[in-house]
């Protein structure tokens, strides 16, 4: 069965605060899951505001719909799907001045399946904003979605086109990430016809 992931900081930690120092031209539009900056601005500056002294693997970044990662977190699912998603380089400055590069990078996803969602089984409804379709809204914090079988098949990570904040990943991805020693996230399982 599919798995839903989200960021979670840890059992009721404080989330990662992190802010953009550059480059300023694309860090507004790094929120948007199919943006991908050209690699020569490549790697993500930012900075750690807040005192922890580790990082999830899965994180929100500095705006809704930023997902940064860890290298193990991208060595996992490089084991899976090797060169299907996005892993851009970021560098860390921490509170106490030291950076941290190598070792983070923004996520985006890259599988976006094309009707992969079954609309009428899922807590999803179609968006329609001036007359425009804008993929679909989820009717709940954490809402039931039913993925179409043959849509997903032999994929780890992926999201539909329509909805494509709402991460998900297979079976065996899930179970190689909640044995991770490191990784700390929230999954809400998913469904399939």
């Amino acid at each position: 069965m599919p798995w839903l992931i989200d960021e979670l900081q840890g059992r009721g930690a404080a989330p990662v605060d992190t802010s953009y120092l550059e480059p300023a031209n694309v860090s507004d539009r790094l929120s948007s899951p199919l943006f991908v900056p050209d690699p020569s601005v490549w790697p993500i500056k930012l900075v750690q505001n807040s005192a922890h002294k580790s990082r999830p693997d899965y994180f929100a970044g500095p705006m809704t719909g930023t997902i940064i990662v860890s290298r193990h977190f991208r060595d996992l699912l490089e084991a899976f799907e090797k060169d299907v998603h996005v892993f851009i380089p970021a560098v860390f400055r921490l509170p106490d001045g030291t950076e941290l590069s190598d070792e983070y990078f923004v996520f985006k996803c890259g599988q976006n399946v094309k009707g992969g969602l079954s609309e009428e089984n899922s807590e999803i409804r179609r968006r329609v904003i001036g007359g425009k379709d804008r993929g679909y809204g989820v009717l709940s914090m954490t809402p039931r979605l039913t993925w179409n079988q043959k849509a997903i098949e032999g994929l780890h990570l992926w999201t539909d086109i329509d909805l494509p904040r709402a991460i998900t990943v297979s079976d065996a991805f899930y179970d190689r990430l909640k044995n991770s020693a490191k990784t700390a996230f929230l999954a809400m399982e998913s469904r399939t016809l």
